[in-house]
């Protein structure tokens, strides 16, 4: 029941609606119940039940492996709201056997393939991407990937996207490069309403024989007064408990290290209104992530106060993030969608996390915008 409620749980948080959410916590009642579609359209729903059959497996009498091939291979063809379900289904597992690691070592031994062999089942996360890939191809879509956009050229019933490969022309265009998202807003030649400043994100993970530690998410009550959430603790989905973030300013866009420095775009940032608005208000609290990014010491003094167990030399470095924080000519913090239309161009210049979870229901709502331009 715990599984199923994972499930539920996972697609409510990211914004799906009831009857996605009903089909998440009922997906295995055909598969392992014998319940028919029939009986579970009487009494939730023809949509429910649709989307239950959709992620069930129908014929058992095959292998495992071959199995989960057909599996794969239906992927693609199946409502966005199937697919949804079976990435929440996988996250659930991967939540799991973590928990099972934790509480008792090795979690492979209670599996009947062993490691190797669930590990393969496991990629599929990785295998729905691609086949979400494969989707925009079938449907005649074009992938390109390191390409820098350089100007967006308005016609009557279109928008010329130029870039460093070559020119696309395309009915409607979306802007969501993150980070970027402000600086091709310009290539509309419009104002912004709000600039992309940069804050690094710092990580820690525990060793191994700390990991008892820390067996839920561990967070801290939020400081309505500071704009960010403060250190906590996160159980991840393959196993770890990782530590953070802090939140210091970033000295390049894609700056995740403190030797990354990008003048213009520092520049950028130090040159705006709303920063120093936002710096004259939490001046402390920001010298106090500056800190706890040069002393490990006092990162470690930070995540003691939710964990008084956790040692200095329990941390090893772990990857850093940099959040695309828009930021709003007061100094405001942007924590809502900001989505501003010019043209044919839809842009996305403020998504609230999370990220790939929530991918799917965040796309459905940037569709809507772009929808009437089609």
């Amino acid at each position: 029941m715990s599984h199923l409620a994972g499930v539920a749980v996972t697609l409510a948080r990211h914004g799906f609606d009831d009857e996605v959410v009903a089909a998440g916590a009922l997906h295995d009642v055909i598969e392992d119940q014998g319940v028919t579609r029939e009986e579970l359209a009487g009494r939730f729903g023809a949509r429910v039940a649709g989307l239950v059959w959709h992620v069930t497996e129908h014929d058992k009498s095959q292998p495992w492996e071959e199995r989960k091939r057909r599996y794969l291979a239906a992927f693609p063809g199946k409502p966005w709201e199937a697919q949804a379900i079976s990435l929440a289904d996988k996250i659930d597992n991967f939540r799991s056997i973590a928990v099972c690691a934790a509480d008792h070592g090795d979690p492979w031994a209670m599996f009947k393939r062993g490691k190797d062999v669930q590990m393969a089942r496991f990629e599929e996360l990785l295998s729905m991407c691609r086949a979400l890939a494969a989707d925009i191809r079938l449907s005649g879509g074009e992938l390109v990937f390191g390409a820098k956009v350089t100007g967006l050229e308005p016609r009557s019933s279109s928008v010329v996207v130029e870039s460093s490969a070559g020119e696309f022309e395309t009915p409607v265009a979306i802007n969501c490069a993150g980070l970027h998202s402000d600086r091709v807003l310009q290539l509309s030649r419009v104002r912004r309403p709000a600039r992309i400043v940069p804050f690094r994100g710092e990580y820690f993970e525990l060793v191994p024989s700390a990991w008892h530690l820390v067996r839920n998410l561990i967070y801290p009550v939020p400081d309505p007064s500071f704009p960010f959430l403060g250190v906590h603790f996160t159980r991840m989905a393959l196993g770890g408990v990782e530590c953070g973030p802090n939140a210091v300013l970033a000295l390049s866009r894609e700056g995740y290290h403190w030797d990354d420095i990008r003048l213009g775009e520092l520049a950028d940032a130090l040159g705006y209104n709303g920063f120093w608005k936002l710096a004259k208000r939490h001046w402390k609290a920001g010298m106090g992530e500056m800190w706890r990014s040069l002393s490990k010491r006092a990162f470690t003094k930070a995540l003691q106060r939710l964990v008084p167990e956790i040692r200095e030399e329990q941390l090893v470095p772990a990857e850093a993030g940099v959040r695309a924080q828009a930021l709003a000519p007061d100094g405001a913090l942007v924590d809502d969608f900001l989505i501003q239309r010019e043209g044919r161009v839809v842009h996305v210049l403020n998504a609230p996390s999370p990220a790939a979870t929530a991918s799917l229901a965040i796309a459905e709502h940037i569709a809507t915008h772009a929808q009437p331009l089609l």
